[in-house]
């Protein structure tokens, strides 16, 4: 080949290895995290073998236009050790491993797959994040992960990520990258949506709820409790999906605490609902006084907000007494007493839900 075809026509060209029986497999560029180099192509000596070889130093955005795929299956071999390290893969699929162990660090990879990983003696993950972010999936399916350890994956990068049937309750997750914003966790697909599809919505709602909770139950013993706090949101989100829920005893409180605060997350959320239904409260007295009458085109109605705003302070108490939002002259009648004591129950539920909201940052 000429010079200048050489890195492009490598590039391009259909390479695959088929490896049997390995024992040990290590899989490593020493390209990648290397500044740019000046020139791509080098002559050197070796003096071992006394010949002249060219050398290839790829930059990054060499790096991004390869397309390796390394695949590691095999049920017969056990304990084989695998080491993968600083290397950019289209695809990364390991599969049918027995006591194996796993250590795949500082990767970028367009998809990423762990099938059928049975007691593993070591699984570490660090440093992994997706070549195209756009079209990238992140999966473990019918694995035992819980020994594994997650360190710096950025998830977040991943446009598809799984956790089929795999056991991840007791996994350890430090420095990682979720999502910020909770409505982008739709990425978590805990199906094999690809292979299968879904076939029940609500296996697919209940293998959610159930990894939702595993994940929630190791960011807490990592002390994770921010992220942890996220993954019992999402988990309560699906299981308000499942059938054969009971309406009053499970779906109500799970509806409620989701519209108030995501189940315990957002205390803008809860303040929000607390000033709206506040504010619904007080126009509602303002109508059961007889000196008002409403009148949206008269000023004097608009003026009477302003006037009146001291039982807006008084409704935002839950301990209010009832004489408070009786102006003098008015009658006491029955509309006050019931909007007193629905004020009472409804804020105070809101409050709790603010509070609590709050408190998820001193739960450790």
């Amino acid at each position: 080949m000429k010079k200048n075809k050489l890195i492009p026509d490598l590039l391009s060209f259909p390479t695959s290895f088929n490896i049997f029986g390995a024992k040990k497999i290590i899989a490593q560029s020493t390209s990648l995290f290397i500044p740019p180099p000046k020139k791509s192509l080098k002559l050197e000596y070796d003096p071992l073998v006394g010949s002249k070889e060219y050398k290839i130093k790829l930059s990054q955005s060499d790096l991004l236009k390869t397309r390796i795929n390394l695949e590691i299956r095999d049920y017969k071999i056990k304990s084989p050790l695998i080491n993968i390290n600083k290397i950019y893969l289209e695809r990364l699929v390991i599969s049918n491993l027995i006591k194996s162990r796993i250590n795949v660090s500082n990767i970028h990879a367009s998809l990423f797959k762990i099938n059928n990983l049975v007691s593993p003696q070591e699984l570490k993950l660090s440093n992994i994040s997706a070549k195209n972010s756009s079209k990238s999936e992140i999966s473990f399916s019918n694995s035992d992960l819980e020994s594994a350890l997650f360190n710096n994956i950025n998830f977040k990068n991943f446009s598809l990520i799984s956790f089929y049937k795999s056991t991840v309750s007791e996994a350890k997750f430090f420095s990682c990258k979720f999502p910020s914003n909770i409505l982008n966790y739709n990425n978590f697909n805990s199906l094999e949506h690809i292979d299968f599809g879904i076939v029940d919505k609500n296996i697919f709602y209940r293998d959610q709820y159930h990894t939702f909770l595993s994940l929630k139950k190791s960011l807490e013993k990592t002390g994770d409790i921010y992220e942890a706090q996220k993954m019992k949101s999402l988990a309560y989100r699906y299981l308000e999906k499942m059938k054969g829920l009971r309406f009053f005893q499970d779906v109500i409180p799970l509806k409620l605490n989701k519209w108030s605060s995501d189940h315990g997350i957002s205390p803008i959320k809860a303040l929000c609902w607390i000033i709206g239904v506040s504010g619904l409260l007080y126009f509602l007295l303002l109508l059961s006084f007889d000196h008002l009458q409403f009148d949206p085109n008269n000023k004097k109605w608009y003026s009477a907000l302003i006037i009146n705003f001291k039982y807006f302070i008084v409704l935002l108490n839950p301990v209010h007494r009832v004489s408070d939002l009786i102006p003098k002259g008015e009658e006491d009648v029955n509309s006050i007493y019931l909007l007193s004591f629905f004020s009472r129950v409804i804020i105070g539920y809101l409050y709790y839900q603010f509070i609590a909201a709050f408190r998820r940052f001193g739960k450790i």
